[in-house]
């Protein structure tokens, strides 16, 4: 369902398609963030989300941030969907 579609026929009934992974898809869903210095600025973040006009209704349903975390030395990742 990440790489979902919302699409509708000619009598407006809606259906989610699935497209097959592709690099221009994920291009389109995930984006790499500059490293930030803590957990409370991922947290921050997932509450102020950047980009919630890149998941919206029509597609992709799915968007995501990717970035490194220097007070913990590992990666974190937020996701935003409709």
């Amino acid at each position: 369902m990440l790489t979902s579609f919302l699409v509708s026929d000619s009598k407006k009934t809606p259906y989610y398609v699935t497209i097959k992974q592709q690099q221009k898809l994920w291009d389109m869903c995930l984006v790499d963030h500059p490293k930030v210095n803590s957990l409370a600025d991922v947290q921050q973040l997932a509450v102020r989300y950047p980009h919630t006009e890149k998941a919206r209704v029509g597609g992709p349903l799915f968007h995501c941030i990717l970035m490194d975390v220097e007070e913990t030395k590992s990666a974190a990742m937020v996701m935003y969907g409709k």
